[in-house]
């Protein structure tokens, strides 16, 4: 089965992130990566996340449309990637 990556802040978790989740998996096993914190408040300013890494690692690990591969990322995204064989990389806007 091919392996596809999504990654994301998967903050607030949210239909549109289900859906693209859903669209990911049907083309083969999904691994997500989940922004750290720190990367969240980065990009998103200092009331962010809500929710903190350790939280938002849980709810993506109820979700039952993946296999999830627990992936708290900073800025070496491309080193991680790197290191995958990866038939697909799913970006959502």
């Amino acid at each position: 089965m091919a392996r596809v990556w999504v990654n994301g802040t998967f903050d607030v978790l949210h239909r549109g992130h289900l859906e693209l989740l859903r669209y990911a998996s049907k083309y083969g096993s999904v691994r997500v990566g989940i922004d750290s914190d720190k990367r969240v408040k980065d990009f998103k300013g200092d009331l962010r996340p809500i929710n903190s890494l350790e939280e938002r690692i849980l709810m993506m690990e109820n979700l039952l449309v993946l296999n999830i591969m627990k992936m708290a990322i900073d800025y070496l995204l491309v080193n991680i990637l790197n290191l995958m064989i990866l038939v697909l990389l799913i970006c959502g806007t």
